[in-house]
């Protein structure tokens, strides 16, 4: 109910980045249930618990069919539905509009972790089960320090850096969609968001319409995100800017860098 109130009568301009679904997003779900990101580590994680889930189901078709123990059966029915009625009904409202998204169905990691330890416990072999559990365990520590270590954009400081140096005339580029929505957002919640602030724009190099929105800055601040320096499109968008502006300096953030421009008199 809930869903079908939002996608009828409530503006989702927030979720309009939400593509279509597809089975890349479904792969992405299940790397995101078995280790929280599908880099090598979390892919060995989900093939493993993807076996472990099957000899689960395996067992409960096999409790269906013989009609024996009626009440695990019902209560391996529960969890079940548990994992795949949330996944049902995000792909029907996603008909009208795309709301699967791996992260948005977090609902749907206690089912799967239970289906992966009934998985285990359906292993009859000691030692096979001992070797399962060893494996889930080791990928399952490793995929956690990866993530506490793993480089993560300093947005927090992005945003406080604009907040001090940007002035409401000016315009913000952001290369790539996600720093557009990190940064602003942001500024929602760190001490001085609240004032004026200049206009936000995502750049697209395949197209000019970001250059319609600059509107005579005095300062363009252009913030790369997912991008080198060297990169083409970086330099393709350098390029365009050098055409009216003159860039003055670099401030380097983690996984983020900032370059300023000024207007040429």
């Amino acid at each position: 109910v809930p869903v079908l109130w939002m996608i009828h009568t409530q503006d989702i301009a927030h979720l309009a980045w939400v593509p279509r679904p597809s089975w890349l997003e479904l792969y992405h779900l299940g790397a995101y249930l078995a280790a929280g990101s599908g880099k090598a580590v979390g892919a060995v994680l989900l093939a493993l618990e993807l076996v472990l889930v099957a000899l689960f189901l395996r067992r409960s078709a096999t409790q269906w069919q013989t009609r024996e123990q009626g009440l695990d059966f019902w209560r391996s029915a529960l969890v079940v539905s548990c994992l795949l009625t949330p996944l049902a009904l995000s792909l029907l409202a996603s008909l009208a509009r795309p709301v699967f998204h791996h992260r948005f169905l977090i609902i749907c990691l206690p089912a799967w972790t239970l289906m992966t330890a009934a998985g285990l416990a359906a292993i009859r072999s000691r030692s096979w089960r001992g070797f399962a559990i060893a494996g889930v365990c080791a990928l399952s520590l490793v995929s956690v320090v990866l993530a506490y270590t793993r480089v993560q954009e300093d947005w927090r400081a992005v945003a406080q850096y604009l907040i001090a140096e940007a002035s409401p005339q000016d315009r913000v580029l952001y290369y790539q969609a996600d720093g557009y929505f990190a940064a602003e957002n942001y500024r929602n919640w760190i001490p001085g968001g609240d004032v004026a602030r200049p206009l936000g724009i995502i750049v697209d190099p395949r197209n000019q319409n970001w250059e319609k929105q600059l509107d005579g800055a005095p300062h363009v601040w252009l913030g790369l995100y997912r991008a080198r320096l060297d990169d083409p499109a970086t330099r393709l968008i350098d390029a365009r800017l050098r055409d009216k502006f003159t860039a003055q300096r670099q401030m380097p953030f983690r996984a983020v860098t900032v370059i300023e421009y000024r207007m040429k008199r």
